[in-house]
């Protein structure tokens, strides 16, 4: 358990690990890492149901194809260079426009950001069990070297909707290169369509679209696009009070220890990171404390059937409200996987809320560790 706790460690370090790419052009308090993973599992899942393709092997590669940046940091071959400043005028013009790299130079910085991000992993997955080291890298090298086009396509689109919400669509804020390289990468015909609905929104192009197929885009983008805008306010709340964690980083980590301690059990391990990510959705419209005052509650563990039914009746409302541009059959689903959890209906529930209450109870020792710590050397 001591290795398994030194992984989960190095993977804490993504829930403060900013986007490169905007940090490179000048935006305070971007999305980190861990927050680009769970909105790549969110969009897949999303995105796959309604294209019909669902797998859980699509979520575990949207999982773990950014876990070779806990070591190496987070840099992309194609537009940027470390050291350029927004703020200076002849480096403004190279990220706003977005420079082209040669094929060859673009296949040179790519084997590098492999490389290093390969070396990354390793150290990473050095401290699992074999099975899941070899799980884990096996997922992480298939996405690598393209055996995911779904997820590597979903996961350009999400990188194009977060520079979208935090840059907008600009030539003169935003450039240009988050769209050009989001057209180079998508080629999936479903996916294009959805690419479509995007510009179409964001960038008033005029785009060939069904009425229904862009109805139903339209209201993933906007559930999409909302989830990113409450993170945001969560984080403010984050910052503010020191402590705690965002929905999304909190979703991300909770998928991580439903995959770890599934493989101990015989049971429906998508179920699990599912349940990860709907179970929780609700909060995005809380405070980010008002999850662990739930678990640790003391009517919680009592089972008060008072204080069950208000939870009940605040989340289910929260999860309308979010949900509610969402496909008919989305929604459906994901309310589903909802009451699944709360009223713990399969041996993936019960399973998954022990996995959910032994996160809690790790978050409950990382947290006093490190109050320990910060008054020890306040004292100094």
């Amino acid at each position: 358990m001591e290795k398994i706790f030194s992984f989960l460690k190095g993977v804490e370090r993504l829930k403060e690990m900013p986007k490169r790419g905007l940090v490179l052009m000048g935006v305070k308090n971007p999305e980190t890492i861990a927050d680009h993973i769970f909105f790549t599992m969110l969009s897949s899942w999303l995105l796959a149901k309604e294209k019909n393709i669902f797998s859980g092997n699509l979520l575990k590669a949207s999982l773990f194809h950014d876990l070779g940046e806990v070591y190496a940091g987070d840099h992309t071959p194609f537009f940027y260079w470390d050291g350029l400043d927004i703020k200076k005028k002849e480096d403004r013009e190279v990220l706003l426009k977005g420079v082209c790299l040669s094929l060859k130079e673009r296949k040179k910085r790519a084997f590098l950001k492999f490389k290093k991000e390969k070396e990354s992993l390793l150290k990473l997955i050095s401290f699992l069990p074999p099975s899941l080291k070899t799980e884990v890298f096996s997922f992480w090298l298939a996405f690598a070297k393209g055996k995911f086009p779904f997820v590597k396509q979903v996961d350009r689109l999400e990188t194009l909707l977060q520079s979208i919400f935090h840059l907008g669509t600009s030539p003169q804020k935003a450039g240009t290169s988050w769209l050009e390289g989001t057209k180079e990468i998508v080629h999936d015909p479903f996916l294009l369509d959805f690419l479509a609905v995007i510009k179409k929104n964001f960038y008033k192009t005029k785009e060939k679209i069904s009425p229904q197929k862009e109805k139903r885009f339209k209201g993933i983008l906007d559930f999409l696009m909302r989830i990113k805008k409450e993170r945001k306010k969560q984080y403010y709340v984050f910052k503010r009070e020191e402590r705690g964690e965002t929905s999304s980083c909190h979703i991300f980590m909770v998928s991580i220890f439903c995959f770890l301690f599934s493989h101990f059990k015989d049971i429906k391990k998508e179920r699990l990171m599912e349940m990860a990510i709907f179970s929780h959705l609700p909060y995005f419209l809380f405070t980010p404390f008002l999850e662990e005052k739930n678990y640790f509650s003391k009517k919680f563990f009592l089972l008060d059937k008072k204080v069950f039914l208000e939870n009940f009746k605040r989340e289910k409302r929260a999860l309308e409200i979010l949900t509610r541009s969402l496909p008919f059959s989305l929604r459906k689903e994901i309310f589903e996987i909802w009451e699944e959890v709360i009223f713990q209906k399969t041996k993936e529930a019960l399973f998954f809320n022990q996995i959910h209450l032994l996160y809690h109870f790790y978050r409950f020792l990382i947290l006093k560790n490190e109050k320990k710590y910060f008054f020890k050397n306040k004292r100094v």
